[in-house]
C-alpha cells in the first residue's frame, strides 16, 4: 500500500501547478498549490482515528501533514459512529515515515506543531497572515477574537468552529480577519473547517459530535525542486521546517546539538526548529545531515530563535520561513528568516508581556547567536484578536520593499537596503556619554549623524556615526571623518592640516596605515590609502564641523 503515496503526491503538485501556473498572486492559502495542515484534538481522542492495525498505518494522526478532502493523496481512516457523516482530510504524510515523527513512544505519540515548506515573498501587493486559532472557551480553549463582521475568528469562535478554519488578513479594514478564500484548496471558496474534512459542532438538535478537529499547523505547499522529500523518499521538495508540542515522545529521542553549533549540547524541545530525515548538511547546527530512515534533527535551537529552552521552556507554536535560496532551514540571521507564535504558558510570553496571538521574529543581524529577547513583528489586534487569544497555525505572505532579501515585517529597515540586518546604532549607543547630539539614532537611517558619511562606511572608517562633531583630545576627537587634525575642541572646519594628514599616507596599505585615513573606503577593508581618500576630505576644505 506504501508504494502508491510518491505517486499520488506528485499528482497533487501536477494538478496543483496546472490550476496556477503562474503563481496566483491571491493573499489566501494555496498560493501555487494545495494549502497543508495538521489537527490536534481538543480532547485527548482524535476524530481522525488511526488504523490500530501497526504500520504500515493507514489513518492519519496529530503527527501527519493533511490536505483538503479529494485531493487524493492517501485516504485517512474512514469515520465511524458516533462521528458524523462526511469526508476526512486526505493524507500527504504517514506515520512512521516522512518527518520522523511516530517512532518512539508508541504510534500516534508526537504533534506536529510548526510547518514551513518556505513562504513565498515578493508575490502580494499587502502583506497578510492567514491562520488559525484554539478553540474558544466554552469548548476548552483561549480564542474569542476581536468583534468583526461575518465570517471572522469572533463569529466562528462564538459558534465553537473558529479551531478547525483558516483566516486571513488580506481584503478586510486593518485589524480584522475574515475567512481565506481559495479554491480549489478549499471547495466551494470559504476555507471553513467543513471544506476541510474537519469535524464541526453538530446542528442543533443532533446528537453531539465528538471531540472537534482543531487546526495547528498550516502551510503553503512548495513545488521547488530540492534535496528533501514530502513522502518516501520519491517525491523531491524543499526540506521543510516544523515543530511539536510540547509533551511529544519523539523529542527526548532525538539527538542533541553537536560541539560546533552555536549552542552546544542542547536537546530537543518545543522551542526548537526541526528538519526530516534525508536533509542534507545545514551548517552549524547538522553538519552531517540528518541521517534517513530515522528521526527528524535539531537545525536550529530554540536559543537561536530567542527562546527559552528545555522541558517548561517556551513551545514555538505556528512557524513562517523564508529561503535564501539553497531550500534547507538555517539559522536566522544568515540568509533565513523567520515569524512565529508562541503557546499560551510559554514563559517568554509573561516575562516579556507579549501574547500568544502575537507573530513574534528573533532579534535579527545575530548570526544565530541567540539569547536576545524576540521582537513582535504584528500584534495581536493587528490580526483582529485578543491578547488572551491564541495564534496556532500560520502562514505568511510577504513583500520585500527595499530588494535586500528579508522580508518587510521582520526587515529592521523595510525601506533601507541592509541584507545583513546591521544596526550600527545600537551598538554605539551603548557608549552613552561619548556620543553627542540626542545619542539616539535611527538603524533605518543611513547617516545619522548627517555628516556626509554613511553609518556603514564610518564603520570601516572607525568614527563614531552618531556623533558629527570631535570633542578635543583624549575624548573622542576623530568622531567625525574629515577633520583628522583637531586644533581646538571643538575644531572650527576642515584645514589643510587634515588633507595633509591622509596626503602623508597615500600608498600604506591597510593597515599598517591608518584606517582613519582611509576615509573613502571602497570595500572593507579596503586595500590602501589613495587618491580617493585625498578627495574625499579636499571636497570638504572649509566645512565647519556641526
Amino acid at each position: 500500500m506504501q508504494w502508491f503515496r510518491p505517486i499520488l503526491v506528485a499528482l497533487i503538485a501536477v494538478v496543483a501547478f496546472l490550476l496556477l501556473p503562474n503563481g496566483n498572486s491571491s493573499a489566501t492559502p494555496g498560493i501555487v498549490g494545495p494549502t497543508i495542515f495538521s489537527v490536534r484534538g481538543i480532547d485527548p481522542a482524535h476524530d481522525i482515528s488511526p488504523d490500530p492495525g501497526g504500520p504500515p498505518y493507514t489513518g492519519c494522526t496529530a503527527a501527519d501533514v493533511l490536505a483538503t478532502p479529494g485531493v487524493g493523496a492517501f485516504p485517512c481512516a474512514l469515520r465511524v459512529p458516533p462521528a458524523p457523516p462526511g469526508p476526512v482530510p486526505d493524507g500527504v504524510s504517514a506515520a512512521p515515515i516522512d518527518l520522523g515523527l511516530d517512532v518512539v513512544g508508541g504510534p500516534f505519540s508526537d504533534d506536529l506543531d510548526g510547518l514551513s515548506f518556505s513562504e513565498f515573498l515578493g508575490v502580494v501587493a499587502v502583506p497578510d497572515f492567514d491562520f488559525s486559532v484554539d478553540a474558544a472557551p466554552p469548548n476548552g480553549g483561549v480564542t474569542v477574537g476581536i468583534p468583526c463582521p461575518a465570517p471572522s475568528v469572533f463569529t466562528e469562535a462564538g459558534a465553537l468552529e473558529a479551531q478547525g478554519d483558516i483566516f486571513t488578513t488580506a481584503g478586510v479594514p486593518p485589524g480584522c480577519n475574515t475567512w481565506a478564500f481559495s479554491p480549489p484548496v478549499c471547495p466551494g471558496g470559504p476555507c471553513d473547517e467543513a471544506a476541510l474534512g474537519l469535524i464541526a459542532p453538530a446542528p442543533p438538535g443532533a446528537p453531539p459530535p465528538p471531540p472537534l478537529d482543531d487546526m495547528d499547523a498550516l502551510a503553503d505547499f512548495a513545488f521547488s525542486p530540492g534535496p528533501c522529500t514530502l513522502v518516501g523518499g520519491t517525491f523531491f521538495t524543499t526540506c521543510p521546517a516544523f515543530s511539536v508540542a510540547a509533551g511529544s515522545a519523539v523529542l527526548p529521542a532525538i539527538a542533541a546539538t553537536p560541539a560546533v553549533c552555536i549552542a552546544p549540547g542542547l536537546p530537543a524541545d518545543s522551542g526548537s526548529i526541526l528538519v526530516p530525515p534525508g536533509t542534507p548538511a545545514i551548517p552549524p547546527c547538522l553538519p552531517g545531515g540528518c541521517p534517513p530512515g530515522g528521526l527528524p534533527c535539531i537545525t536550529i535551537p530554540s536559543v537561536s530563535m530567542g527562546l527559552i529552552p528545555g522541558p517548561g521552556g517556551d513551545d514555538l507554536d505556528a512557524l513562517c520561513w523564508w529561503d535564501d535560496g539553497d531550500l534547507v532551514p538555517e539559522l536566522p540571521g544568515l540568509g533565513d528568516w523567520y515569524l512565529f507564535s508562541l503557546a499560551p504558558g510559554s514563559p517568554s510570553l509573561a516575562a516579556l508581556g507579549l501574547s500568544p496571538a502575537d507573530i513574534l521574529y528573533p532579534t535579527l543581524g545575530l548570526g544565530g547567536v541567540g539569547g536576545v529577547a524576540p521582537l513582535v513583528g504584528a500584534p495581536a489586534a493587528a490580526l483582529g484578536l485578543l491578547p488572551t487569544d491564541n495564534l496556532d497555525a500560520l502562514i505568511c505572505h510577504d513583500m520585500d520593499a527595499d530588494g535586500d532579501g528579508v522580508p518587510d515585517v521582520p526587515d529592521n529597515c523595510p525601506g533601507l537596503f541592509n541584507p545583513g540586518q546591521a544596526n550600527t546604532d545600537a551598538a554605539l549607543n551603548a557608549a552613552g556619554a561619548s556620543i553627542t547630539g540626542d545619542g539616539l539614532g535611527d538603524a533605518c537611517d543611513p547617516d545619522d549623524d548627517n555628516d556626509a558619511w554613511p553609518d556603514s562606511s564610518e564603520g570601516t572608517i572607525g568614527t563614531n556615526p552618531v556623533d558629527n562633531c570631535i570633542l578635543g583630545p583624549g575624548t573622542g576627537g576623530d568622531s567625525w571623518p574629515a577633520d583628522m587634525a583637531p586644533i581646538g575642541a571643538p575644531d572650527a572646519a576642515v584645514s589643510g592640516a587634515d588633507l595633509s594628514a591622509v596626503a602623508a599616507q597615500i600608498g600604506f596599505a591597510v593597515p599598517p596605515g591608518s584606517v582613519r585615513r582611509n576615509i573613502a573606503p571602497i570595500a572593507a577593508p579596503d586595500s590602501a590609502i589613495s587618491g580617493a581618500d585625498l578627495s574625499a576630505v579636499a571636497a570638504r576644505i572649509g566645512f565647519a564641523c556641526a
